[in-house]
């Protein structure tokens, strides 16, 4: 009987130690905020009449604070996840997303999402593709996110519309025309 005793001390202080040793591996390990400024589509209708080029660039840290702003709208995700804070890396066409997340109010950790980018209908839509837990994939059937969509052309004035648009490495740019 001593000996199941000490064994299940044992097997407690074990398990105690992988879940304290699990938490610990999960941490975030950048402090992240949902802190963004505004972001005005006129005042870069401003620099177009100002530069006198027809194109406006969007920079990734515009792009950052543009959706931190759409992101208000997820704080709270499937799963007892609640998000705390966030930082976009554009890469072209794909968008990383790092986000600090909380799990059941307790158990604070970092995810990475990826996201396709692409323009529809005057819109810059973002499509979430896959979601991962340091290097471990999470399922989208376990985290899947409904697609953000950004109405550009509808914060443009009537007379200007988008010809094109051109996903670099860490910027957009908008090609525009004047819609006569």
């Amino acid at each position: 009987m001593k000996k199941i005793m000490i064994a299940f001390v044992i097997l407690i202080v074990v398990l105690i130690l992988a879940v304290v040793g699990v938490v610990w591996y999960v941490k975030p390990t950048q402090e992240l905020t949902l802190d963004f400024k505004p972001f005005v589509i006129q005042d870069k209708i401003k620099e177009v009449v100002q530069s006198r080029k027809m194109e406006v660039r969007l920079t990734e840290q515009e792009i950052n604070d543009l959706l931190k702003q759409q992101l208000q709208n997820y704080k709270q995700l499937p799963h007892d996840l609640r998000l705390t804070g966030a930082n976009f890396d554009l890469q072209g066409q794909q968008l990383v997303m790092d986000a600090n997340v909380i799990w059941k109010d307790q158990i604070p950790t970092t995810l990475t999402l990826t996201f396709d980018v692409n323009w529809q209908n005057g819109s810059i839509v973002i499509q979430h593709t896959g979601t991962k837990l340091k290097q471990w994939d999470i399922s989208k059937s376990w985290l899947s996110l409904q697609p953000i969509t950004i109405p550009i052309a509808d914060h443009l004035p009537q007379v200007i519309a988008v010809k094109d648009v051109i996903f670099e490495e860490d910027e957009i740019v908008f090609k525009l025309k004047l819609a006569l």
